[in-house]
């Protein structure tokens, strides 16, 4: 008997151990999901202090870039269109070659808890120094010089041509060179690797971890007390001190990792760019991962990846005319390429090499009258692109180069567009077609009321990209919604890249982008009828995009409107009304004095305790609250809010529209809190 109370007795402590385990197991993995929404959202809105800067530096670029292409300079001489050209080009291209930079300096400046100044200079300090490591010649070589080196021909003493398979250019950092030589000495010159060139580059992933390590650091030791004789170092003098001891380390770390990543990178990038079978359901995957990442606010880091770090490479082409441009890696000077109006050897050969898989014939030989021409009319020279491009363009030789990040690369006139292209059409004729359905759907009593206010949003979406006034209005309400939403993104966006259209922004995929990328747009697909066919020469044209986004307006509308009005979803118009709790004064937000009345409302229902800390995105007041289970739907919308978004305990956003920036100001303003990032949830205990 005693001993089957002593079973009984040992079952029940391991049942109330395992209990206990599983408790605490829970609620370590709560804590640690309730972190890192916190965590990400704060990361996602930080983000974007760099990206804001992006759409007048993309206007400047791209009527600078056009301008010098249709200006070349003839016989050394720039005319003034070159010049008016260069001066707007100049600071557009200066945003765009130091965007890492400016990843590090805003993500640092997002996420510090009091976001003064010296948090961001640290940040490009910090991002500087893991640059100079990991420059040639620097701690990469200390790992890998000898692993999986280029095999290249080198002049030996004799002045005879050898293979050099000890070269110390280890194809995880170095790309080849090409050059036509003469191996055997016979005359008979082939195109072969003679050298390489240094590729390794952290990009903006470098950039966003000096500054997330800048933030995080300042947070910690920026109020740090040391002893009275060393106090001059304490507070915030003490944090360069510490990124300066931990840069080493970082660094370190990224010359044995980061090698061995972006070699999968870049085979991925050229992967992606090699054929449509790639193409096609990589442009597919990426549209479905970022709609359905939206609510989160998450698919800024996914977007950061794709647009500003993934390795593109591909043909450089100029605007409107869709020509191959070729750099000092190709012909060092132009007498490499024509002597005396005669086309050198080596430059017949060279080429004849790079055309050699176009659709179109183009054949360099002995008539030289006819090589002048061939050569006008497909190809244009810049011995200053790679040399001008501040390193952020490098040669693949053969006349290809890689540029990190598809927006980058659209940017400099590479051919791209994979995770661009498809959204045009989304916020032209798909989200037009779904807000008209929402609109035909409602009750007829509020249809008047629903039209102007899905005019509004309607008109700033299909301007300017931002759609999240309109996505937010059925997300949540009518997740079937935001499923159909996902995958006709998706759909339409493969089907752009099938057709071979490459149209990239500098923001996001509205008309005022579109229309200062359509140059650009123009000349790519020129280069499309040469390279590849005058079939995609036809399809690949941008003002395809125009057709897309009529055929997603019905695709939208039928299937909204039918599925709003069999499955009865709540969508704007036809809600079921909330309780809503009378003791709350809501105003009606309106008049010139709006934000302040929207601001009063939201932190009427929030509660001024409540709030930690504030921030906003392009669309989005992001708020870390001590409890986000405060208020409803419909509370929020009477607010003047168009939905809100909860993530994990503490985060709240509440989705304003482009204007948000202005409610943020006045919410801060009236709680009289300083606008911060981390919360004491965050915070290393």
């Amino acid at each position: 008997m005693k001993l089957q109370l002593d079973k009984k007795t040992k079952l029940q402590k391991d049942t109330n151990k395992s209990s206990q385990m599983s408790v605490g197991t829970n609620s370590k993995w709560k804590n640690f999901w309730k972190k890192t929404m916190v965590g990400l959202q704060n990361l996602g809105k930080s983000l974007l202090f760099p990206i804001a800067v992006l759409p007048f530096a993309a206007l400047l670029n791209r009527f600078g870039t056009l301008a010098i292409d249709l200006n070349p300079i003839q016989d050394g001489i720039k005319n003034a269109g070159w010049w008016v050209g260069y001066i707007l080009q100049t600071p557009g291209k200066l945003v765009f070659d130091n965007i890492a930079l400016l990843f590090a300096i805003g993500t640092a400046f997002g996420l510090s808890k009091d976001q003064r100044g010296e948090v961001a200079l640290i940040g490009a300090v910090l991002y500087i120094s893991l640059t100079v490591f990991l420059m040639e010649g620097g701690l990469t070589e200390l790992f890998y010089k000898n692993v999986n080196q280029l095999e290249v021909w080198k002049l030996d003493d004799a002045g005879n041509w050898v293979k050099n398979i000890s070269s110390g250019l280890s194809q995880l950092f170095y790309v080849p060179n090409f050059s036509q030589i003469d191996i055997l000495g016979d005359g008979n010159r082939t195109l072969e690797v003679t050298g390489g060139t240094y590729i390794l580059n952290i990009g903006v992933l470098g950039g966003i971890i000096a500054g997330v390590t800048s933030a995080k650091m300042y947070n910690r030791f920026s109020e740090i007390k040391l002893p009275a004789a060393l106090s001059f170092f304490g507070g915030r003098r003490f944090v360069p001190m510490i990124i300066m001891a931990i840069s080493l380390p970082i660094a370190f770390t990224f010359a044995i990792i980061w090698p061995w990543i972006q070699f999968a990178l870049v085979k991925f990038g050229q992967l992606l760019s090699s054929s449509d079978a790639w193409a096609i359901p990589g442009s597919f995957l990426y549209a479905l991962i970022n709609r359905f990442a939206q609510p989160f606010g998450v698919h800024h880091i996914l977007n950061t990846f794709l647009w500003f770090q993934l390795p593109i490479d591909g043909n450089v082409v100029t605007s409107l005319t869709g020509k191959v441009v070729l750099g000092e890696d190709v012909f060092s000077s132009w007498e490499k390429i024509f002597v005396n109006g005669a086309m050198t050897p080596d430059a017949i050969s060279i080429l004849n090499n790079i055309t050699n898989h176009w659709a179109t014939s183009v054949v360099f030989g002995d008539d030289q009258a006819k090589n002048l021409q061939l050569f006008e009319q497909f190809f244009s020279y810049n011995p200053n692109l790679i040399g001008a491009s501040n390193g952020t363009i490098f040669s693949m030789g053969q006349g290809l180069y890689a540029v990190m990040g598809d927006i980058n690369a659209f940017q400099k006139g590479l051919i791209s567009g994979n995770f661009q292209t498809g959204f045009f059409p989304l916020y032209w004729g798909g989200l037009t077609g779904a807000s008209v359905a929402m609109i035909m759907a409602a009750d007829k009593s509020r249809r008047k009321e629903l039209i102007t206010f899905f005019l509004g949003i309607g008109i700033v979406a299909a301007l300017t990209g931002i759609d999240e006034p309109i996505f937010f209005t059925f997300t949540f309400v009518a997740p079937i919604l935001w499923v159909f939403n996902a995958i006709f993104t998706a759909t339409f966006a493969a089907v752009a890249i099938a057709m071979h259209i490459h149209v990239g922004f500098g923001f996001s995929g509205g008309l005022i982008d579109y229309f200062i990328s359509f140059a650009n747009a123009w000349g790519q697909s020129k280069w499309e009828g040469v390279v590849n066919g005058g079939a995609y020469g036809v399809t690949s044209n941008p003002l395809w995009l125009l057709v897309l986004a009529v055929i997603m307006f019905p695709t939208y509308y039928f299937s909204f409107y039918f599925t709003i009005k069999k499955m009865d979803l709540q969508t704007p118009g036809r809600e079921r009304e909330e309780m809503i709790t009378t003791d709350l004064n809501i105003k009606e937000a309106k008049g010139d004095d709006r934000y302040e009345v929207i601001a009063d409302n939201l932190i009427e229902i929030i509660g001024a305790e409540n709030i930690l800390a504030i921030g906003n995105c392009s669309t989005r007041l992001r708020l870390n609250v001590k409890n986000n289970k405060v208020g409803t739907t419909a509370q929020y919308r009477q607010a003047g809010a168009s939905g809100v978004v909860r993530l994990g305990d503490n985060g709240l956003q509440i989705i304003i529209g482009t204007d948000v920036q202005h409610v943020a100001d006045a919410v801060e303003r009236k709680i009289k809190i300083k606008t911060v990032v981390q919360t004491p949830d965050l915070e290393d205990k």
